[in-house]
């Protein structure tokens, strides 16, 4: 199904950018595109490639559809528990002797190979969307380099932006309406008793929260290097230039530990579709007391989330403000 929720784009052959060929701009990328006859508006953007590999397993080498693998159910039950054997700890997926139940897992979570963003989320909350309220097509996300005039935007304004770049034909939506229902269904429980309920009860209260139905989403919180570091350990660790491990360099390199939120939500009380997909990413904090980064796993309060809730709720008229 990921190339159903566009991702893969690019993959089909062996190639360094498998996955991430300019699927925001709106249309496919052609031979047009490859000679540099047509400049896209974004020539790579990394909108996800998932349960691909490099060739040979090969750091560097061009990425490829990874080839089918069936699972032993049996395999995946004891990597999941861990060293330990109990579900919910620490140890859970280590040191598992099936290497491949491991890489497809972790595709799954959007880690290993997979280019999972929070961007890309919201173009699969858009797909899932659309196919809820029973569109039988569906066209590619694309980027709008600008809009400008005053009132509404009307299709004599923007015909000549359409005409001289392309907007990609409509594609028969490959999601099944009573899978997407189900799956928006679940992804509505997450700020009612799931991981973004104290998000959520940040920006209204408990009360509303449980009764929201106009909003499916869903948070991530990747796991760093650096999260059972105090900030002090950081600084001892990353000054003193000693970096003894991949680990140890990853947790000093540039990339800051975040949340993401995304999400589908209604606009309109009085029209029971989807109509509109959001995502936010946002840097962790660290906690004052502790000195380190808040909330490893993905628990506590997400400010990704908050700030999500609060546009939505703007623009669907559930919070003061003119939803703009």
């Amino acid at each position: 199904m990921a190339l159903a929720f566009g991702w893969n784009g690019g993959c089909a052959d062996a190639r360094h950018d498998c996955g991430k060929r300019d699927l925001l701009f709106g249309r496919a990328v052609d031979a047009s595109d490859e000679s540099g006859a047509v400049a896209p508006l974004a020539t790579l953007v990394p909108y996800g490639r998932l349960l691909a590999e490099p060739l040979g397993n090969k750091l560097g080498a061009p990425f490829r559809l990874r080839r089918a693998t069936p699972l032993d159910i049996a395999k995946v039950r004891t990597c999941a528990a861990g060293a330990d054997g109990q579900r919910g700890s620490k140890d859970d997926w280590e040191k598992c002797s099936g290497a491949v139940v491991v890489d497809v897992v972790a595709e799954g979570w959007g880690q290993g190979h997979a280019r999972s963003s929070a961007l890309g989320v919201a173009g699969m909350m858009a797909a899932l969307a659309a196919a809820a309220n029973g569109q039988a097509d569906v066209r590619n996300p694309h980027l709008v380099e600008g809009l400008r005039g005053v009132g509404p935007a009307s299709s004599a304004q923007l015909k000549p932006a359409v005409m001289r770049w392309g907007l990609a034909e409509p594609a028969p939506n490959k999601i099944a309406r009573d899978a997407a229902e189900v799956i928006l269904s679940g992804l509505s429980y997450s700020h009612r008793e799931g991981t973004a309920r104290l998000a959520c009860e940040q920006v209204f209260d408990t009360s509303t929260c449980r009764a929201m139905d106009w909003l499916a989403g869903k948070t991530g919180t990747p796991t760093f290097p650096n999260d059972d570091r105090s900030l002090d350990e950081l600084f001892r660790l990353c000054a003193g230039g000693a970096l003894n491990s991949r680990s140890d360099r990853s947790a000093c390199g540039p990339l800051r530990p975040y949340k993401w939120y995304v999400a589908a939500y209604k606009t309109d009380p009085n029209d029971g579709r989807w109509t509109k997909a959001i995502g936010v990413l946002t840097e962790r904090n660290w906690i004052a007391a502790t000195g380190r980064i808040h909330s490893a796993g993905d628990h506590g309060p997400n400010p990704a989330a908050e700030i999500a809730m609060q546009i939505a709720a703007r623009h669907a008229g559930h919070a003061p403000g003119d939803g703009r």
